[in-house]
C-alpha cells in the first residue's frame, strides 16, 4: 500500500462495505472497485462473520493505494458484532500490516493507546447522529487539537441542508490549526454539504465506489467527482460557483463549467448543490462563500426576490437564473433570454417575425420577453387559456389557447415546457400542423432532439436544439461573473461528450 500525503487537492476516498471475504476479493481483483478513486475505506465491520486479526495481512495486501482500515462498532452506526477487545486487536493488526490509516473513534477506549503508539496514523473520528449543540462541537475540536492525530474526522447526521454549517465551521477551526481533517454530514440533505467540505479544504471525500452498493446517504460518485466536477484540481483557495434547483444532481452545468476552468486555468470550481429548499440551500452557499449560482426551477423567483440589485433582465422577466455575491450582497441576473436569442441567430432574425412560444409557466415568460423586446411579435400558447392570458396581459403580447394553434401559426416556434423530455411524451402541438418553413426550438436538451425536434426536422423545418441555448445562456453567465468569455468550445465538447456517455449507458 502507497503512502498518503495530505497537501493540496482533496483525495477520492472510495469506501468498500464488503459483506463477505469473497465479495472483497472479488472486488480487489477488478479495477473497477476503485475506479477515479486516491484512496480506499476498508470497512471490516460489515464482513461476516467477524474477521481475525490474522486474516488482516492478505486482505490489505489486496489494494495497491492508500489505505483507511475502519472497524465500527454497533453502537457507533457500525456492525461490528464481536467484542470491543476483538476490534482493537483487529485495528493493531491492520497497522502492523501497514495500513495507511486506522480509523477509531474520538470516545474508544483504546484510542488514547493507540494514539500514543501510531499518532501520525491514526484517524481520530466523531459521529453525532443528530446536529451536537456548539458547546459539543468546540469541546470535540478543542480535544483534537489536544491530541494531535493523522487526520480528524467529523461526521453529523442532518436533515437539513444549512445544518451543516456548524460541522464545516468546526472543520474549518482544525485545518486553521493545522489538523488535516475531513468533515461531512450525513443523510439525504448532506449531498451538497459534503462537496462544500472538500472544496473549503478537507482532505479527503468519501465516495461511492462503481461496484457494490453507497455506503452512507449523499454520497457521490467517484467517477462523478473525478470526471465531472474534476476534484483532482481544487483547492481551498478557488472561487466556488455552483447550481441550485430541485433536481440538481444530474445538472449539465457543472460538466461544462469546470471544463471551461481547468482549460482556461481559472482557480475556481462549481459544484451542484442540491437541496429542495432556497432559503436552506442558499444559507449553506453563504457560509462557504459561494461567488456565483446558476439558479433553475424551483428557485428563479425566490433568487430574485433574495437580490439586493437586479439587473434590468431579472426586472423585466420577473426571475433571475444568475446570482452573483459581491459587496456583501446578492446580486441577481436572468441570461435565459440572451440565450435563446443567441441559440436562434444563426437561423433567423427574430424582428418582425411571428413567434409561438408554448407554455406559460418562468421559462416561457423569460423567452417571450426577450423575444418581444427583440422584435418579435409573440403569441403564447398554454393549455390553460385563463394562464396564457394573464402571462400575455403581463408582458404585454398575446396569448391564447394551445389547441388554437393552427398550420401557419407561426415562422417561430418555440417549447418552452418539460413536455418531451421522457420519450413517451406526446408534442404539445401536432408536427402536421409545421408548414416545413419554420424554426422549431426545444429548450429541452435532455434527450437533445425530442420527439417534437424530430417531427419536425421530418417535416422539413430547421430544428435547433435545446443544447444551444442552454450553452449560450451558461456562456452568458460566465461572462456576468468574470467580465469575460469563455471558451465555448470547450464547453461544447465536454457537454457533448457526458451526453454521449450517457446514451451509451442508456
Amino acid at each position: 500500500m502507497r503512502a498518503h500525503t495530505v497537501t493540496g487537492a482533496p483525495r477520492i476516498c472510495v469506501s468498500l462495505a464488503p459483506s463477505s471475504r469473497q465479495e472483497l476479493a472479488t472486488w480487489s481483483a477488478s479495477s473497477a472497485s476503485v475506479a477515479g478513486t486516491d484512496m480506499v475505506e476498508l470497512r471490516l465491520d460489515t464482513i461476516q462473520p467477524p474477521l481475525r486479526p490474522a486474516e488482516v495481512g492478505p486482505l490489505l495486501a489486496l489494494f495497491d493505494l492508500p489505505l483507511i482500515a475502519t472497524c465500527r462498532m454497533t453502537a457507533e452506526g457500525g456492525a461490528w458484532s464481536a467484542g470491543e477487545g476483538e476490534r482493537v486487536a483487529l485495528l493493531r493488526a491492520c497497522l502492523a500490516a501497514g495500513a495507511t490509516y486506522v480509523d477509531v473513534e474520538s470516545d474508544a477506549a483504546a484510542c488514547e493507546e493507540l494514539l500514543a503508539a501510531n499518532a501520525d496514523r491514526l484517524v481520530v473520528s466523531k459521529h453525532w447522529p443528530g446536529p451536537p449543540s456548539s458547546a459539543q462541537l468546540q469541546h470535540c475540536v478543542a480535544r483534537l487539537l489536544e491530541r494531535r492525530p493523522g487526520a480528524a474526522k467529523l461526521v453529523v447526521a442532518i436533515e437539513r441542508v444549512d445544518e451543516a454549517i456548524p460541522v464545516l465551521q468546526a472543520a474549518e477551526a482544525l485545518r486553521s490549526a493545522g489538523v488535516a481533517t475531513t468533515a461531512f454530514v450525513m443523510g439525504e440533505a448532506s449531498a451538497a454539504g459534503r462537496l462544500l467540505a472538500a472544496a473549503r479544504g478537507d482532505a479527503w471525500i468519501y465516495a461511492r465506489a462503481p461496484l457494490g452498493a453507497a455506503t452512507a446517504a449523499g454520497q457521490w460518485s467517484a467517477a462523478r467527482l473525478r470526471d465531472q466536477l474534476v476534484v483532482p484540481r481544487w483547492d481551498a483557495s478557488f472561487a466556488r460557483f455552483a447550481v441550485i434547483g430541485d433536481p440538481v444532481r444530474q445538472s449539465l452545468s457543472p460538466v461544462i463549467f469546470n471544463a471551461a476552468f481547468a482549460a482556461a486555468g481559472r482557480e475556481a470550481l462549481y459544484v451542484p448543490l442540491p437541496g429542495d429548499r432556497f432559503d436552506e440551500v442558499l444559507r449553506l452557499a453563504e457560509h462557504s462563500e459561494v461567488r456565483g449560482l446558476s439558479v433553475t426551477m424551483p428557485f428563479k423567483r425566490e433568487a430574485m426576490d433574495a437580490a439586493v440589485t437586479l439587473t434590468d433582465a431579472a426586472r423585466s422577466i420577473g426571475a433571475a437564473n444568475t446570482l452573483r455575491f459581491e459587496d456583501g450582497a446578492w446580486q441577481a441576473h436572468n441570461t435565459d433570454g440572451e440565450g435563446l436569442l443567441a441559440a436562434l441567430a444563426p437561423h433567423v432574425d427574430v424582428a418582425g417575425r411571428r413567434v409561438a412560444v408554448l407554455g406559460a409557466g418562468g421559462a416561457a415568460r423569460a423567452a417571450a420577453v426577450s423575444l418581444r423586446d427583440a422584435g418579435a411579435q409573440v403569441t403564447l400558447y398554454a393549455r390553460d387559456a385563463g394562464r396564457a392570458s394573464s402571462v400575455a396581459k403581463d408582458i404585454q403580447c398575446r396569448g391564447r389557447r394551445l389547441s388554437d394553434y393552427g398550420p401557419g401559426g407561426a415562422e417561430v416556434v418555440i417549447n418552452a415546457t418539460p413536455v418531451g423530455m421522457a420519450a413517451t411524451d406526446e408534442t404539445l402541438i401536432p408536427t402536421a400542423d409545421l408548414q416545413g418553413e419554420e424554426l422549431v426550438l426545444d429548450m429541452i436538451y435532455r434527450p437533445t432532439m425530442t420527439r417534437f425536434l424530430r417531427g419536425a426536422r421530418e417535416r422539413g423545418c430547421t430544428a435547433v436544439s435545446g443544447l444551444e441555448m442552454f450553452l449560450e445562456q451558461a456562456a452568458a453567465q460566465h461572462r456576468w461573473w468574470f467580465e469575460e468569455a469563455p471558451i465555448k468550445g470547450v464547453m461544447r465538447r465536454a457537454a457533448a461528450v457526458q451526453l454521449e456517455a450517457e446514451r451509451e449507458r442508456a
